[in-house]
């Protein structure tokens, strides 16, 4: 099996937006540890494709993208934002 780690800022709405990133992935999530520490997250999560087969290396750098892809979404949108715009 895969084990995907995430390590990142605090935000309302990762949790279900790592989920949502891995279901359009169809990948299964085996096994989860999600803990939060004052305003970091450290998640752990075990993958196997849907009928239990390990995750191929080439599938592998394509559900990081797309979780990586999907916290970049929540750390640009102005409510979650801290920083100022690109000019």
């Amino acid at each position: 099996l895969s084990t995907l780690e995430v390590e990142t800022d605090a935000r309302s709405g990762l949790l279900l937006t790592l989920a949502r990133a891995l279901s359009q992935q169809k990948v299964s999530v085996e096994r989860s540890e999600v803990r939060t520490l004052a305003k970091r997250v450290s998640d752990r999560f075990t993958l196997a494709e849907q009928d239990g087969t390990p995750i191929s290396e080439g599938r592998r750098l394509n559900i990081q993208v797309a979780v990586i892809s999907a916290i970049e979404s929540l750390v640009w949108t102005p409510r979650n934002s801290t920083r100022p715009p690109k000019q």
